[in-house]
Order: C-alpha cells, then structure tokens, then sequence
C-alpha cells in the first residue's frame, strides 16, 4: 500500500476557515488543486536550473535544401570517423533524384542514371515522414556535394524562391557536440532572450560512457567544458514565428546583438519575444575543428513566449491561520486588466517558507508550491496568491517570528515559462501563531506525517466537473466534505501513523482499475490482453500539454473510485503531472506501484525541436510541444516534489547492439540522439531523480516501425507492471 499523502480536511477547519473570512477564491474551492510541501532536505531539489544547463547538445548536420534553381545543391561537411547515413525529408521527396559526390569528386550515387532510392518513412516517435537515405560506406571526412534534380511531377517550379523544400541530414563526429541554449527561461513577451552557441570537445566524456559511468554524469561533464575558441566560422538561425513568418538571424562573437564577450568562442544573437506563442528556432553552424577537419552543426528547438501577466509585488507576504494549517498569501500586481478567478488564469506559484529556531537563526521549515487563483484585494491592479501548508513544518522544529519567504517564484500554469521570481519576501505573521499551532498534534517523535506533504485546495467529490459553482450553503459545504472526508479515511485504515501498509487491498476491489495511458501524438500503444482489470485511455493522435494531457487522464479516471497507471512516453510525464498538482482517483489507488511507465523523457528529448521544423515545411504533424524539450521540462520538474516522483517505477530501453553493425532504432532519430537511446527517448534523459529506476533492457525500440519491437508489447515487462500496479 502507498503511503497516503491527502489531507483529510474535516468540517470544523472549513468552519473555521469561513469563520476567518481568508480571501479564498470561489472557483479555486471548485477545484482539486494540490498545495504540496516537501522536507527541507528535499528543497533544493524544487528549484529552478540554470539556463545555461537546459541547452541542446548536437552531433548531427540538418541542412536545409532551398528552391530558387532547377538543381538546388548543398554542400555537407563530413568530420565523422565512421561510416555514417545521409537521409533527404522533404514533402515531396518522391520528385527528387539525388546525386552525391564523395570529397574525392566522385560520384558515388545517381538517381538519375537507374539506382534509384526507396522513398520510406523517416520515423520520429509516433510520427513519419517520407524521405530516402544512403550509407557512407566508409570513413571519408571533407567536402560532400548532394544534387536534387527534380522530375516533372516535382512542385519545386511552383515554389517561392528561398523556400525551404527539404532537409539534408547526416551524423558528424559526436566527439565534437554543438551546444546552444537561451540565456535564461523567462521568456515572457518584450523579454531580452539570447541565443548562445559554442563547439565543445566531448572526447573524454564518451570514454567514460563506455566506460558504464552513464550518459547523465557525460552531460553534467561536458556542461563545464570551455568552448573550443575560433572553431566556429558562421552560425545563423532561422526563427518561424507563432504567425507563421520566417526571421533569419546571424549570431556574432564580437561582443554585440546579444554577445556578452567578444572572442570567447560564445557565438550569440538576441531572439525576439514581441509574439505570443511558440516559436521553432533552427540553428546552423560551419566551421573548424582544431585538427582542421571542417564540421556542419544544427541543432533545433522551441521556445514559448507567455504573457507576463501577474508580477510579484513589492509590499510583504501574510502568513495566516487556517486551522491547524497555515496560509501564506503572496502579494501580485496583474499586468493586464483584473481578469475574473478561473482555473484557466491559475498560476503556479511556488515559494520556500523559513522561521527562526531557537537559537535564533533562520531555519527552513519547508518549500510550498501549487496552483493559485488570483483573488483582487480591490485596489487598483493588486491582488493576491494563497499557497495553503501544514502547520506542523513550523511547529515540528518549534521555528517562530521573523518569518521570511525565499526563491519566491510564480511560473506559467501550461509552459511552466517563469513570471516573476524574488530572492526574499519578508512574512508578517499573527503574534499567537505558536499558540494556534500547538493545538495540532505533531508526528511521531517530531517526524513528517505523510498528511503533511499535500493540501486540499477546493473540497470536491472525485470525478466532479472543474465547473462547479460555489456552494450554496455553510451546510451543504460541510457535507460534501464529511463524504470525502469518509472515501479517505477508508484508505487511511490500511495505514498505520508511519504511513506503512498494514493491510492489502485486494487489486481486484470493486471499482479499482489500472489505466493504460499513450504518449505524445500516439495511437494505441499497449495490447490490453497483456493486463489484468485494465482501461485504455484514449487520446489519439493529439498533441497535448502535461497539464492538459494531466486533466484529461484525471477526467477520464472519474469513472472509477481509484486507479493506477501504465504509460508510455509523454504519458508518464502527464501522469506524474496530475499526481503531484490534481487529486484523482490516483489518490485511492491502493495495492502496488501508483504509477509504472516506459520509455517516457523526463527531462526531455531533441525530437522536440526536429519535429516542429519539419513540421514547418510539411505542414503537418502534431504540433509544437515545449514541454517535451529539455529546457521545457527542466522547468517542470522543478515543480513535481520529491514524494511524488517516489510514486513513480520507470523502465528505459534501447536498440540491440551489434558490434559488426551500424546499429539503430531508426536511422534518422539516431542522429539527432546520444546514445543509448529508443529511437526517441535517450537513456540519460529517461532518468526521474527521486523515482524507482526499474533498469534499462536493450532489443526494444519506442515504437512500432522501428528496427527492434516496441517497447510496450515486451510481454514479460507488461505482465510484471500488471500484478504489481495498484488499481
């Protein structure tokens, strides 16, 4: 059984709360929001990273092909060391006959003289496009020269000139890794965002992979690696805004237009942010490594740009009583015209609380983080943000006034794109708050309650609609509470004051399901034969953010009194995301493992940024998902606490490896990720810290179509996720 982190509230705190007159909205009561905490051991871990570190490591080429001449041409510079592929993507590849002449000037392929290229789906993830590929057969570094004759059915004569009609990709040298990132996450609308670029020798890191110590620690390796000073020669992007326009930019390393120093090896541009939206950012790089081998880079991602419509304001945070809880009310001042309270304008807003012990210094007692409804104080733009925790992480430690916030942050509900942040906040506090505290009874032996970790922010029946009006009486309020009050203290009798099980609930109880749950843009992704007692969701071929994917598994689950979970890819991510900010039948859930995923990228995947730029030229596709690239999802995990990732068992896989073969998922994902990798998700960033690694098991790839079986029909692996999930 899991331990239980819900909050019972009870009729007389409620009263209480009325009694109090606490500026609580109506419609945040209406929903299930979670108000979560997390030891002071584990707050660190809830803070943002730095942006620097959230960038996009790249080994590949992704050169685009323009219209504008009967033959369009590119040139690929070549620095890998082994035999390597050559693909061509475009939307009408089928029209194209490529010729490919070798450093020597040889030509080494020609479609136009009867070797014709199969036209085959270029896979990555769930989706495909068409395109053809060729194998360099052997190392040959230096100068290729690629041809596209168009046949008489090609659309390239009804192009506008510039136009892009497709992508040349090939796989360079990975000891030579391109690194772009933004130099910071706070891409609010008129923001200054730069974008920074630099060559970096990551021969030692792949000696220590292969040396087992782990593709994570590689990363963190290379992220303190100086850059390769005069390797770069030109490096330009091209920008598609959210309008659909193409901005092309130059980025510099003289110490202008966004570049910090000139000569450092740093190549920099400033990005615009005057759109709402998502914008897809190409980047291009040619130059010359050190031993004079030239290199072609690219490297693709998204960014998204939100309107920075609640600040922080400057005046101080009230910390109140509500019961035996606390309520910490932020002070914000909205941007734009005093919206009213709905869920949709919630914010996240997330801050550490800190008293003074008795020895007189400053202690942290917990971090609190949650969605909040902005609630108008009635002057002017000012409002407030209510964060509720539990009074004991100030009463455990007996820690008192002054009372201070710190890392005081407010973060966008959908992008988790960074409003406003504020290094302290100072915190008035009522003078008897020790006194109204002791009246709660502290853990044992001053310990963490696991009712500590999640509050309640609305009083709802599982499954009810997010639209539920107030209330209509005191009366009716306290009944609807006493109910789910009832449905959790059923749960709780299988616990014992240390949180552990004490007794199993049968997996078979009535009602109690496990949930199969798809990834991003996916069809059915498991077989239902392999699990016992299970519901698929069904949410195909879309693209959705983990909050919205997150609400749709919650709704979808109100159905049934309680469930546990097995996803795949994106919806492992979307399940972790309902988990640790939604209350779900995932709360009742009781028997084994809550949540069981495969192949989901935790901390992100550069298809991401591929996928939106070949979508750009094919028009199609799922859409842009910012959540699903690095810095994206940086960004969300510093919202999920540590319990709530403890609730999650991962397993990640990658293809067979062969040493007499160039081995892959698919071709073309496999030059765009590091291995070891799934087609999709690489291993390092299938890793959840604070979550159960259930191991990593080569021969399986992410999906179907791909050169080893997906992941999700190991039969094996279904069948042990299906006896040890809680339903």
């Amino acid at each position: 059984m899991k331990s239980n982190y819900l909050t019972r509230p009870t009729t007389g705190r409620f009263a209480c709360a009325l009694a109090l007159g606490l500026a609580t909205s109506v419609t945040a009561l209406a929903q299930g929001f979670k108000h979560v905490a997390v030891t002071p051991e584990d707050a660190p871990a809830q803070q943002l990273q730095a942006a620097e570190h959230t960038g996009v490591f790249s080994h590949a080429a992704m050169v685009p092909v323009h219209a504008g001449s009967h033959t369009p041409s590119q040139t690929l510079w070549h620095d890998g060391t082994e035999a390597s592929p050559i693909a061509f993507v475009g939307p009408d590849t089928e029209n194209w006959q490529l010729q490919v002449i070798d450093p020597d000037g040889q030509t080494v392929l020609d479609e136009t003289k009867g070797h014709a290229l199969q036209v085959e789906p270029v896979q990555f993830g769930q989706q495909a496009f068409p395109g053809k590929r060729w194998q360099l057969a052997a190392e040959k570094p230096g100068r290729w020269q690629v041809n596209l004759q168009p046949s008489a059915n090609s659309k390239n004569t009804g192009r506008t000139k510039g136009e892009v009609v497709g992508y040349l990709m090939a796989k360079g040298d990975p000891d030579y890794k391109l690194y772009a990132y933004r130099s910071t996450q706070m891409t609010v609308q008129g923001a200054k965002v730069n974008l920074v670029a630099y060559l970096v020798d990551a021969r030692s890191e792949r000696l220590a992979n292969s040396r087992n110590v782990g593709q994570g620690n590689s990363r963190a390796q290379l992220l303190r690696r100086a850059p390769l000073a005069a390797a770069i020669e030109s490096a330009q992007v091209s920008l598609t805004t959210p309008d659909n326009r193409t901005i092309e930019l130059t980025l510099n390393d003289q110490g202008i237009n966004g570049d910090a120093t000139a000569g450092d090896g740093r190549y920099s541009v400033t990005l615009p942010t005057d759109q709402l939206g998502v914008y897809t950012q190409a980047l291009r790089v040619e130059g010359v490594r050190p031993d004079g081998l030239r290199f072609n880079r690219a490297a693709n991602d998204l960014y998204p740009v939100v309107a920075q419509q609640y600040r922080l304001a400057q005046t101080g945070a009230q910390l109140l009583i509500d019961g035996p809880d606390v309520q910490l009310q932020l002070p914000i001042n909205i941007a734009t015209q005093r919206p009213q309270a709905t869920a949709e304008q919630a914010v996240f807003a997330a801050a550490e609380l800190w008293g003074t012990n008795a020895r007189g210094k400053p202690e942290l007692a917990t971090w609190v983080g949650g969605l909040a409804v902005p609630v108008a104080t009635g002057e002017g733009n000012h409002a407030t943000l209510s964060l509720h925790a539990d009074g004991r992480w100030l009463s455990r430690n007996n820690l008192g006034a002054p009372f201070s916030l710190r890392a005081v942050r407010l973060q966008d509900s959908q992008h988790h794109v960074p409003l406003a942040q504020v290094a302290e906040m100072a915190l008035a506090a009522p003078r008897d708050l020790g006194q109204q505290l002791a009246r709660a009874p502290l853990a044992a032996n001053g310990g963490i309650a696991p009712d500590m970790h999640a509050k309640r922010v609305g009083h709802r029946h599982l499954g009810q609609s997010d639209t539920q009006t107030e209330p209509e009486t005191q009366t009716q309020t306290q009944t609807q509470t006493q109910t789910q009050t009832e449905i959790e203290a059923q749960r709780m009798q299988s616990h014992n004051t240390a949180g552990e099980s004490t007794q199993a609930i049968s997996p078979s109880a009535a009602g109690g399901v496990l949930m199969l749950v798809h990834g991003y843009c996916s069809s059915s992704a498991w077989d239902t034969n392999h699990f016992s007692n299970a519901v698929e969701f069904k949410d195909y071929k879309a693209n959705r953010s983990h909050d919205d994917f997150a609400k749709r598994i919650r709704d979808f689950g109100a159905s049934y009194p309680s469930f546990g979970v097995v996803a795949h890819s994106q919806g492992g991510a979307a399940a972790l995301h309902m988990y640790a900010r939604y209350w779900s039948g995932l709360d009742n859930a009781s028997g084994g493992r809550l949540i069981q995923s495969v192949g989901t990228p935790y901390q992100g995947t550069a298809l991401a940024g591929n996928l939106a730029v070949l979508g750009d030229i094919f028009g199609a596709g799922c859409g842009k998902n910012t959540d699903l690239t690095y810095s994206g999802a940086a960004n969300w995990l510093a919202t999920i606490p540590n319990w709530a990732r403890a609730e999650v068992d991962y397993y990640t896989t990658s293809f067979k490896d062969r040493w007499w073969a160039y081995d892959y998922c698919h071709l073309a994902t496999d030059l765009l990720l590091d291995d070891p990798e799934d087609g999709t998700t690489e291993k390092w960033a299938g890793q959840l810290a604070g979550a159960v690694n259930k191991g990593h098991k080569t021969g399986w790839c992410h999906t179907s179509g791909m050169r080893d079986p997906a992941q999700t029909r190991d039969t094996s692996r279904n069948s042990s996720m299906s006896s040890r999930a809680a339903r």
